[in-house]
C-alpha cells in the first residue's frame, strides 16, 4: 500500500489549525485523483469547521518510508 499524507492549514474566527490526513492506495494516484482528494478533504473540513474558515495552505505527498 502507498501512504499519502495531506497537510492542510486552516484559519477562521479564533481558529488556526494544521490538520493532517492520511490516505492509503494500492497504486500511485493520478493528477486527477489527487485533485479530487484535495477537493473532498477541503469540503469535509468546511463541513466540520464551518463555511467561514479559510484554507491557507495545502500539500499532499507520498510518505516514502511508509510511516
Amino acid at each position: 500500500m502507498i501512504k499519502y499524507v495531506a497537510t492542510v492549514k486552516i484559519q477562521g474566527f479564533e481558529l488556526s489549525r494544521t490538520i493532517k490526513s492520511e490516505l492509503y492506495k494500492p497504486y500511485y494516484m493520478t493528477d486527477e485523483e489527487l485533485e479530487e482528494a484535495e477537493k473532498m478533504l477541503k469540503t469535509d473540513l468546511k463541513k466540520i469547521f464551518g463555511e467561514d474558515i479559510e484554507i491557507v495552505g495545502y500539500h499532499i505527498g507520498v510518505c516514502e518510508n511508509g510511516k
